[in-house]
């Protein structure tokens, strides 16, 4: 990333499968180190996201090889429509703020906001969409206030919290 004056959010974690860039005022370039020469100019309320897959090519019927690709989505960002919060700089205002995040998105950011591990025993609660903010809640109120549109239940040991359906 090269700043030209500006505010933006780089969210790149070691163990997440995707990279994104969330530009607020201003402009700045992202290229990739792979290609330094493509350059893509962001400008303000534009997002990228930049991930790797793995792709089969093959040559020969029996030897297939693999290689992986750059993938990238360049869009728009969505402020909530509720209170106009900007999901991806709401950390600045100490803020946890989502917009129509599946489950299993949020559950990430709730183990790193919170400093805890979360499982689903249900792949269909992964799926389920949540729209919030969370700011002085704990972690037993965040999940008791996701359980007010989305029934499910959940139990904690220690650090490690095991999301199921309702039973």
């Amino acid at each position: 990333i090269k700043v030209k004056g500006t505010t933006f959010n780089v969210k790149a974690y070691a163990e997440d499968s995707t990279v994104e860039t969330s530009m607020i005022e201003g402009a700045i370039e992202v290229f990739s180190q792979k290609d330094p020469e493509r350059k893509i100019l962001m400008r303000p309320n534009e997002k990228i996201i930049i991930g790797k897959s793995a792709t089969i090519s093959s040559q020969e019927k029996d030897t297939p090889s693999y290689r992986e690709e750059e993938m990238i989505s360049l869009g728009k960002i969505k402020p909530n429509p509720v209170d106009s919060s900007i999901a991806e700089i709401a950390w600045i205002e100490n803020k946890l703020a989502f917009y129509k995040e599946p489950f299993s998105s949020l559950a990430k950011k709730m183990e790193r906001w919170y400093n805890v591990s979360i499982d689903f025993r249900d792949s269909k609660m992964e799926g389920v969409t949540f729209t919030g903010s969370f700011e002085k809640e704990d972690i037993v109120e965040a999940l008791n206030a996701l359980r007010q549109s989305t029934p499910f239940h959940y139990t904690i040991e220690n650090r490690n919290i095991i999301i199921s359906r309702q039973k």
